[in-house]
């Protein structure tokens, strides 16, 4: 081979192999890039909405409740709050609180307070991020019923014999509205047992009643009670009733004496009749007396005559006090009386 035909195969031999090193290039380009593009092109995965599922209460009482539940943020800044009422419209929620990025369940709880005592409540958990919210199902918890309860705060603890009295109270507690009532009483000696007083009548909305008693006629022990299957009774009140005393003045032909008389209800023949000097800011002084006589089947009467010194006079009453204990000691209105002369002499 001459040096010409050498040449010219070297040259050759050098294009066929740039030609493969450029393919080589080409190829070995077109496949890294390929994946490259492939990454390029796909889509980071979308963020997660949060989970959120409805717990149980806590710490249940007639005017508060806490709500529990369990919230998963899946990764995203999250918030929830529940709502809550007595239907399923619910009407009222809790603040709103951060639960967190995390992605785990994680438990929360938040207190309420202002319910009513013995109502069915709806609530359920509400959670939120910017990938979307979610609502935990609808739970119902009912709050405790406030035991029922008399309050007698209008009974008198005294009154006087034939006097009519009024008698009012209140049933309270959860469902005190609507409930029958009756007055019941046992007289002295308390030993015949209650019985019905007039009829019974039925507590308003806001379990009141009242009842209108004519008259008592001796100490008497009063209660309210339900005519429920289960009935449930008031404390026993016992109202002390006064004798009935009336008292009037004559004068006699003998200066300085006076005769005083009256009646006495009910009858309560025996009984000490005590004649007092009432002094404004001092105890009243004992200056005479007698005892009650027997009268009608409903009353008895008393009369003495007594001597008023010239530096007693003034304001006089009868005071009249059971002897077995049936009633309260009674007094009659006061009586002006005028003593005798400062001259005359008590014979």
């Amino acid at each position: 081979m001459n040096e010409k035909d050498c040449e010219g195969h070297t040259m050759r031999r050098l294009k066929l192999f740039v030609g493969t090193v450029a393919s080589v290039a080409i190829v070995t380009g077109a496949s890294m890039a390929a994946p490259l593009a492939s990454q390029a092109t796909k889509a980071a995965p979308a963020a997660k909405p949060p989970s959120a599922s409805t717990g149980g209460t806590a710490q249940l009482s007639y005017s508060s409740a806490t709500l529990n539940a369990t919230i998963n943020p899946h990764g995203s800044e999250t918030t929830y709050y529940f709502q809550y009422g007595p239907t399923n419209a619910f009407g009222a929620q809790t603040p709103t609180v951060a639960v967190g990025a995390g992605a785990v369940g994680v438990p929360v709880s938040q207190a309420i307070s202002g319910l009513t005592a013995g109502v069915a409540y709806h609530y359920r958990v509400v959670a939120s991020s910017t990938a979307g919210s979610a609502v935990g199902r609808e739970r119902v918890f009912t709050t405790k019923s406030v035991p029922l309860k008399f309050e007698l705060p209008r009974i008198p603890r005294e009154t006087v014999f034939g006097n009519p009295i009024s008698i009012s109270g209140s049933l309270t507690g959860s469902a005190a509205a609507g409930h029958e009532v009756v007055l019941q009483a046992n007289q002295f000696p308390f030993v015949g047992g209650f019985a019905d007083v007039g009829a019974p009548q039925m507590t308003n909305s806001a379990g009141q009643f009242a009842f209108q008693v004519a008259g008592l006629s001796q100490n008497t022990q009063l209660r309210v009670t339900t005519l429920d299957p289960r009935p449930l009774r008031s404390a026993v009140v016992v109202v002390r009733v006064g004798v009935r005393v009336t008292l009037h003045a004559r004068k006699t032909a003998r200066k300085g004496y006076v005769r005083l008389y009256g009646s006495v209800t009910p009858a309560l023949a025996g009984a000490p009749v005590a004649f007092q000097l009432v002094r404004a800011g001092r105890g009243p002084v004992t200056v005479g007396g007698t005892v009650v006589k027997k009268g009608s089947a409903t009353a008895s009467s008393f009369s003495a005559v007594i001597y008023i010194p010239h530096n007693r006079g003034g304001l006089y009453r009868a005071y009249v006090k059971a002897t077995n204990n049936s009633h309260a000691p009674g007094a009659s209105r006061g009586v002006v009386l005028r003593g005798a002369p400062a001259r005359a002499k008590h014979h």
